[in-house]
């Protein structure tokens, strides 16, 4: 019986540790374009020039999150899942365009670059609570070179 006291508490203790982080971002504090195109300016720079992927989500996506991309179902850890990989890539190289806010939603247009393969154009879309972010959209299209359009994508 004591035994299984202590190891109950030992797990609730591990269980703890690994599933909580601090999150920068606030769901009850009221969120301005201000405070969410810092939100989304941090975020970016976790994410696309430190390609820390573990704290972006940590800081600013702390609980469910709605995913709209064809091949990542929705939820906080399926997108770390996907995500860690490509960002893990010491050759992945991302280049932003515009970070823009407005009316609780956001957007990053961004340049993907994989030495070895196309180029991509990037437009990710991310819906706020507050100053976290819970909803994603995104737009990507390789870019080849060879388009019509010589100011193509950006």
């Amino acid at each position: 019986m004591h035994f299984a006291s202590v190891f109950a508490i030992v797990a609730a203790a591990a269980l703890t540790i690994t599933s909580s982080f601090a999150a920068k971002c606030s769901r009850t504090a009221p969120a301005t374009d201000r405070s969410q195109l810092w939100t989304l300016k941090d975020f970016a720079n976790s994410l696309f020039v430190e390609k820390n992927v573990q704290k972006a989500y940590d800081d600013w996506i702390p609980g469910s999150y709605i995913n709209h991309n064809a091949d990542v179902v929705s939820g906080r850890e399926n997108a770390l899942a996907f995500l860690r990989p490509i960002f893990s890539n010491p050759d992945l190289k991302s280049t932003i365009a515009s970070i823009v806010v407005g009316q609780g939603f956001g957007f990053i247009h961004h340049r993907l670059t994989i030495p070895g393969q196309a180029d991509w154009a990037v437009m990710d879309r991310f819906g706020f609570n507050g100053t976290c972010i819970v909803e994603h959209w995104d737009v990507i299209q390789p870019i080849t070179g060879d388009e019509t359009n010589p100011i193509a994508y950006f």
